[in-house]
């Protein structure tokens, strides 16, 4: 990797060591303290969040450098996982906008890319393989989509721009047309989704060079 690659894979691994523990135990306390147990304090939900981050700092000081040395051999699950991780929470953090899985779906598709040109797979593997995970981040975007959809069309303020924008009654709204909008809309973004992830991962294979042959 060139070094520019190397401090980007170093913070990308870095921010995730950190990041992902820290909200992971605390939506998880959070979690129990709402449906199990409902006497559940903030001080355990504040204690748990510390613990992850903890964990973060750990994971980052004893696994940082070999992480990221296998960053892009890793088992191609875990980065999935890795990949499911950060969807969730940016789709949480921006209170459903697609915009977040748009940029994360981008990246999984970049990251194929520079994963086979440094493995040194020809095109036409990649372009299997990258339709693959275009067709994964696709799923993943347009259930997001579909959920947050059809949870938008129940608040008032969405109602009231919907109806004003397109003179709907907002009973209507609720019912099918308002689903068959969601829909429409996410199998518009499950496209766009497809064609980013399948274009970032052209362009991240074709840079330093055309790929070499592959390895027998």
């Amino acid at each position: 990797m060139s070094r520019a690659e190397t401090v980007i894979v170093r913070l990308v691994v870095g921010v995730s060591m950190i990041v992902l523990p820290t909200v992971a135990l605390w939506w998880a306390t959070a979690a129990i303290g709402m449906t199990f147990a409902p006497s559940l304090g903030d001080d355990v939900i504040k204690a748990a969040t510390a613990v992850g981050f903890g964990i973060g700092i750990l994971l980052l000081i004893t696994r940082l450098r070999s992480w990221v040395g296998r960053f892009y051999t890793a088992n191609i699950t875990y980065m999935l996982l890795l990949y499911f991780a950060w969807s969730a929470l940016v789709t949480t953090s921006l209170m459903g906008l697609p915009l977040g899985n748009l940029v994360t779906g981008t990246a999984a598709g970049f990251y194929v890319g520079r994963r086979h040109h440094h493995a040194r797979q020809t095109r036409d593997v990649l372009r299997a393989r990258a339709r693959l995970i275009g067709f994964a981040t696709a799923a993943v975007t347009g259930i997001w989509a579909v959920w947050i959809g059809i949870l938008a069309l129940r608040e008032k303020i969405v109602a009231e721009v919907l109806q004003a924008a397109l003179g709907m009654r907002p009973a209507a709204l609720a019912g099918w047309p308002g689903i068959a909008m969601v829909l429409a809309a996410s199998v518009l973004l499950c496209l766009i989704q497809y064609w980013c992830t399948l274009a970032a991962a052209r362009l991240a294979h074709r840079q330093d060079g055309p790929a070499a042959a592959p390895h027998e």
